[in-house]
């Protein structure tokens, strides 16, 4: 890995005021280190403070035990806060207007020079103005007090391993000339010149890239093959799911299996430490989560056997733990499978302590199924940006040859129409014709007005094209169509994916073999009618459809899917021959005379043992 200290250099020296510095690099690539370790030395306290925000708790709270190693005179150049105390303090301590005010203008005023004593802002982990703006839509207070409180004359730092989606946005909103657009959604009558940029300081760009080589990709497809793989591995595990519900269940699921073995082996619980903890937002309200946070936080250890985490853990959060060699992801963006697998930190490049990491294929039902809920989201946010925008422009109209009265009016105007757009969504909303959950994902309440957040529609857009791009891969590569993504992600050369694929399907076969031949075993001389036929093929029914499907058999998959069919001598017959499965199938056909000298009244079905050759 090429460390972004290396990238940068010295250059950091001519960094001036109202620079604008993109640092794209991966986790552990030391862009934390740069800030805390090269560049506070390098910073003049003449300069202001550098104010450093990061967008979790966690994370603020792991970087203030650095900052808090530091020499004093270095420590006092720099506070760390999180966006969300920003937010917190845009919405509800800065006043928009006079009709909308919460604070006196001496409050306001006192919070404005507050924030000029800082020269410098670091925007850690900044795809976060973007990809979690759908389920916290104050993003755009905290994305918008960065634009207003350092876009003149001070340094702005944006760093991510994730960068690309929220750089295209913030070059695209810092261009724009502060005293021409509307506040909130930036509808702008010019924008800055490439000689505007670099009178201003310009743009500076930074990037270390990724290497993946320590890394042993492994395929998973269903939520139980993570429980069975923990069960029989001693080693510490990570698991990143991409629901509460999901990760109870799987809590639950390993907890027992676990719980049975110790039973098994008489080991007996140990009550001193949890075997398996589940972290989600809500952590601090659970004693066992927060001693796990906390632990990660002071010792960058998990002290779980099995941790098991939401997105609450994707990002800044360092875990440095030789015991930690597996990691589950199930994520369906670029943007959360890369910051999760950021959390585990690379620690040699010794083959035997390469990380295992299992990626999820998820279906192309599963995408479809997102891209409809998106859809519905942004069908309604998209219905009023488009309002609100054409009657912006109307009003510009309106006002040709009167520029300076423009300037004046346009916030004013603007919030006018966000009021009007405000008055028909409610009205939608008590008709019943949207959801409360889709408004939710893409209107802010600000002053008692519900506004669109521009960074959540456009987050929207940004995952329903991708969407549509995944679900257009599947019908054109079929099943794998996802877990081919993800290895993309990784660099992961195209010989190497077909390699990881088949090993995987090769591994699957032989699963489905042993649990087919199991229950065959089990069921050998014990005869069977048609409807215990049926019922027994029920059982292996999945296995006997993976297989087919797998070495590409459409009869046989035609066959194994229909409940009414019996398990045939024939279809043995093909096992037998195909997966070596050393069994076969008698038949007595109804009618067929009994040692009594009776008929049967129904065929009856027996599975028996051929003897296998050595």
């Amino acid at each position: 890995m090429v460390y972004i200290t290396d990238a940068i250099g010295n250059e950091y020296k001519e960094w001036g005021a109202g620079n604008l510095i993109f640092i794209s690099a991966p986790t552990g690539s030391g862009k934390t280190t740069f800030i805390l370790k090269e560049y506070l030395s390098y910073w003049n306290p003449l300069w202001g403070k550098i104010l450093y925000l990061v967008n979790r708790k966690i994370l603020k709270e792991q970087l203030q035990k650095e900052v808090d190693k530091l020499d004093l005179s270095l420590a006092a150049k720099i506070e760390i806060w999180t966006y969300q105390e920003i937010e917190y303090n845009e919405n509800y301590l800065v006043v928009d207007s006079e009709k909308h005010s919460y604070v006196t203008k001496e409050q306001e005023e006192w919070y404005r020079r507050w924030f000029q004593h800082y020269g410098c802002v670091v925007c850690d982990e900044c795809h976060y103005f973007l990809m979690d703006s759908n389920y916290n839509t104050n993003t755009i207070f905290s994305y918008n007090f960065v634009h207003r409180m350092f876009q003149a004359g001070k340094r702005i730092i944006f760093m991510s391993a994730t960068i690309d989606e929220i750089q295209k946005q913030i070059e695209k909103d810092f261009r724009i000339s502060p005293l021409a657009h509307s506040k909130w959604f930036k509808f702008f009558q010019e924008e800055k010149s490439e000689e505007d940029i670099k009178q201003l300081g310009g743009r500076k760009y930074y990037a270390a890239e990724a290497d993946y080589k320590y890394l042993d990709i492994h395929v998973i497809r269903k939520m139980d093959e993570i429980t069975e793989l923990v069960a029989d591995s001693k080693r510490k595990w990570l698991i990143f799911v991409d629901s509460i519900k999901n990760g109870e269940k799987l809590k639950n699921d390993i907890s027992s299996v676990i719980q049975k073995s110790k039973k098994d082996t008489k080991q007996g619980k140990n009550s001193d430490k949890e075997d398996v903890v589940f972290i989600t937002a809500g952590y601090m309200n659970e004693p066992e989560r927060a001693k796990e946070v906390d632990d990660i936080i002071r010792f960058n250890k998990q002290s779980a056997r099995v941790l098991i985490a939401t997105s609450v853990l994707d990002n800044g959060i360092n875990i440095k733990d030789i015991e930690l060699r597996n990691l589950v992801i199930i994520a369906d963006t670029k943007t959360e499978f890369i910051q999760m697998l950021g959390r585990k930190r690379k620690e040699g490049q010794n083959e035997e302590r390469k990380v295992q990491v299992y990626i999820y294929g998820q279906s192309k039902n599963d995408f479809i199924r997102r891209r409809n809920m998106s859809s519905a989201k942004f069908s309604i946010a998209r219905t009023k940006y488009k309002f609100i925008m054409e009657e912006w422009f109307a009003y510009v109209n309106l006002q040709q040859g009167r520029m300076s009265k423009l300037l004046s009016s346009k916030d004013f105007a603007e919030d006018q129409l966000i009021i009007l757009a405000h008055q028909f969504l409610l009205k939608e909303l008590m008709k019943g014709s949207v959801k409360i959950e889709d408004i939710k994902a893409t209107f802010v309440d600000y002053a008692g007005v519900l506004r669109l957040n521009p960074l959540s529609y456009q987050n929207l857009q940004n995952l329903n094209w991708f969407y549509d791009r995944i679900i257009q891969r599947f019908e054109d590569e079929g099943e794998d169509a996802f877990l081919r993504e993800q290895m993309e992600w990784l660099n992961i050369p195209e010989k190497e994916i077909k390699r990881i694929l088949n090993d995987f399907k090769e591994t699957r076969i032989e699963a489905s073999k042993v649990r087919i031949r199991e229950a065959f075993e089990q069921k050998v001389g014990i005869p069977m009618t048609k409807s215990q036929n049926c019922d027994f093929k029920a059982g292996i029914k999945p296995d006997l459809i993976l297989i087919y499907k797998e070495i590409g058999n459409e009869t046989r998959l035609h066959s194994a899917s229909q409940d009414a069919l019996v398990i045939s001598n024939e279809e043995m017959s093909f096992l037998r021959n195909v997966f070596g499965l050393p069994y076969e199938m008698k038949v007595m056909r109804k009618g067929s005379k009994m040692e009594d000298g009776s008929k049967l009244k129904e065929s009856i079905y027996t599975i028996c043992r051929i003897e296998e050759k050595e």
